[in-house]
């Protein structure tokens, strides 16, 4: 089964008591529920032309390693 892709237009209660944000965009091919959550104003189809292809998320730059801590040297001068 293709995938249909779905833009949630109000909050949707999701797996785990998890919601599902409006304006996530998600794959509800297999929803059993997606014609009554269509009905009622919380999804909507979206057209081919709006469904872009998934990139691969650049990977982060990595974090600078600290500086190690100067070792804080105390004279006692009044000798």
């Amino acid at each position: 089964m293709s995938a249909e892709m779905y833009e949630v237009l109000r909050v949707i209660a999701g797996i785990d008591g998890k919601s599902i944000e409006a304006g996530t965009i998600v794959d509800a091919s297999e929803w059993r529920n997606k014609k009554a959550l269509i009905n009622a104003g919380r999804l909507r189809r979206l057209e081919e032309n709006e469904v872009v292809a998934a990139a691969p998320k650049p990977k982060a730059a990595p974090k600078p390693k600290a500086a190690p801590k100067k070792e804080e040297v105390i004279e006692d001068v009044n000798q």
